[in-house]
């Protein structure tokens, strides 16, 4: 039978894995930083399940969307620039929308140099230009090697079984934040609210979630 590598070319399954590494790699890696800085280990992770931190993944997945059909022939600092843009916007987007849907500050830059509005600065967008150079120019085409050596027939289930785990843990995640800011305004359950109510009430997620400034709600 004839060889069908799991991955052709700039693909789906190209900008999901590059998502779930970063989601993982950027938990461990700010973690890994509040380490050193205070001296003691706190959870980063951004979701409900497994230590994933989906801005990192938003910004990996943003990457290869944008980067990766020109990763092979964009230059270097074409690649620094666009990713310093890309990861400013993405955490600026992230943590406006985080305070204007769910009330919360999931980071607060205000006293940072260079600050941009306190959601992010300019040292940091430097930062992901280049994590994004990293990822495009050196990670990009080694993750593309090793997965054109996997069968499309084991990398496809396993792809999609990841896909829906990550679908099911997301929507649990925002779904838990949302009913936290519910409950602070006081607004009665619904069934699925009962849910959240009773499986990630206040208490949980802020030992989830340390990071996170929450409103105080009634569980």
């Amino acid at each position: 039978m004839e060889f069908r590598p799991f991955v052709t070319g700039h693909c789906f399954a190209m900008v999901f894995t590059a998502f779930i590494i970063a989601c993982v790699a950027g938990t461990f890696w700010e973690e890994l930083l509040y380490l050193i800085q205070h001296k003691k280990w706190v959870p980063r992770t951004g979701t409900v399940i497994g230590p994933f931190s989906p801005i990192y993944g938003y910004g990996a997945a943003a990457f290869s969307v944008i980067l990766g059909p020109f990763y092979t022939t964009l230059p270097w600092w074409g690649v620094y620039l666009i990713s310093c843009l890309i990861g400013g916007c993405m955490e600026f987007l992230m943590s406006f929308v985080a305070e204007k849907a769910f009330h919360e500050v999931i980071w607060d830059y205000h006293d940072r140099f260079l600050n941009i509005c306190g959601r992010t600065t300019v040292p940091f967008m430097l930062g992901w230009g280049a994590g994004g150079l990293l990822l495009m120019k050196v990670c990009y085409p080694l993750l593309y090697s090793l997965l054109s050596q996997i069968s499309w027939s084991i990398g496809t289930p396993i792809l999609w079984v990841l896909v829906v785990f990550m679908v099911i843990n997301l929507f649990l995640t925002y779904g838990a934040l949302g009913r936290q800011t519910a409950r602070a305004a006081g607004k009665a359950p619904d069934a699925l609210g009962k849910f959240f109510d009773k499986h990630y009430p206040d208490e949980w997620l802020k030992k989830r979630f340390p990071a996170i400034g929450f409103e105080e709600g009634k569980n």
